[in-house]
């Protein structure tokens, strides 16, 4: 169920706690040297942000390094909603359908759902990623996807199962 007064679809703070908990279950790694030592959360209005630091390889990050979410300027709240929607939906959903209930640009919704399927395009995940995947390698148009797309996969996965 698509419970809409769940903090993650409402609260930036809460979305991005929720995605450092299903990313960083763990412990927290750099995304840049992959180190697991002296890895700081920066205080003060980076803190806000949710900016961490490594101090072997001078790095800041956060969760969306690698990810799909990365250098995106659309919020985690829709993010996460977005692949709620498409995760979770039986027969697929448009960007168009999407940018209306999302209350997104559709040009924006269009981004969203294109980053989204190549994420999952090698996990068939759903019916719409295995159709969009057998279309796309059909026509040559795949490309090798990179370990931050496989990161956002396996946040998808988690993301649907979320409360």
């Amino acid at each position: 169920m698509f419970d809409l007064t769940a903090p993650i679809y409402s609260n930036e703070t809460a979305a991005r706690e929720h995605l450092e908990s299903i990313r960083w279950a763990d412990g927290v790694y750099c995304p840049h040297c992959g180190g697991f030592d002296d890895i700081r959360k920066l205080g003060g209005a980076a803190a806000d942000k949710g900016l961490w630091h490594c101090k072997p390889c001078c790095k800041k990050f956060t969760v969306t390094v690698g990810t799909v979410f990365e250098r995106s300027h659309i919020p985690l709240t829709k993010w996460i909603a977005a692949f709620h929607l498409l995760c979770s939906s039986k027969k697929g959903i448009s960007a168009h359908q999407g940018h209306r209930m999302l209350g997104l640009t559709y040009k924006t919704a269009w981004f969203m759902w294109h980053r989204i399927r190549e994420a999952m395009k090698t996990g068939g995940l759903s019916n719409v990623s295995r159709r969009w995947a057998a279309r796309a390698r059909s026509s040559r148009l795949t490309k090798p996807s990179s370990a931050g797309r496989m990161a956002s996969l396996r946040l998808a996965v988690r993301i649907t199962s979320a409360p």
